[in-house]
């Protein structure tokens, strides 16, 4: 059910309310954990949501076998997918633990590699884009980029074209 499909006010409200109380729950916990501890939980749950959440693992599924074709077999493209579901888990909880843990010292615990070539390009007026595909939290290196000086812009979406199995 997505929120915004509920047109009842109050159980809108009521919903908005029990996420807030699990959220502000969820930080308490995680504040009280040690990073090791917050990735263990993280793998836990991305097997849950691995095992029970059956829309978006066979999308993750349908988007592995469209880019891997006949590179791997089923069983190496379905541990991939609950291997990049855990990194998405672990990347919430490791962008919320550290915010909540460190919010003032979190551009202290990451190092930029290469900010040569990025200030090189920089100094001749030329723009950059940089590329991911996922390696890393780039929530968290958004963060040292910006505290750093640098502009930095996040642009995601799902592809819409007929061919695109997702």
């Amino acid at each position: 059910m997505r929120l915004k499909n509920i047109k009842n006010r109050r159980l809108k409200e009521l919903v908005y309310f029990t996420l807030r109380v699990l959220f502000d729950l969820s930080n308490r916990i995680l504040k009280g954990l040690s990073l090791r501890s917050v990735y263990r939980l993280a793998d836990g749950i991305g097997d849950m949501f691995y095992r029970f959440n059956c829309g978006y693992r066979h999308r993750v599924l349908n988007h592995l076998r469209l880019t891997l074709g006949s590179e791997k077999l089923e069983d190496d493209i379905r541990d991939i997918a609950r291997e990049s579901i855990r990194n998405l888990i672990r990347f919430s909880l490791e962008t919320t633990y550290l915010f909540i843990s460190s919010p003032d010292g979190i551009s202290d615990r990451i190092t930029l590699e290469g900010k040569t070539y990025l200030d090189q390009a920089l100094a001749q007026g030329r723009g950059v884009i940089g590329l991911g595909a996922h390696f890393g939290n780039y929530m968290i290196m958004g963060t040292k980029f910006t505290s750093e000086g640098y502009a930095f812009h996040t642009i995601l979406k799902d592809p819409t074209e007929d061919w695109y199995p997702g």
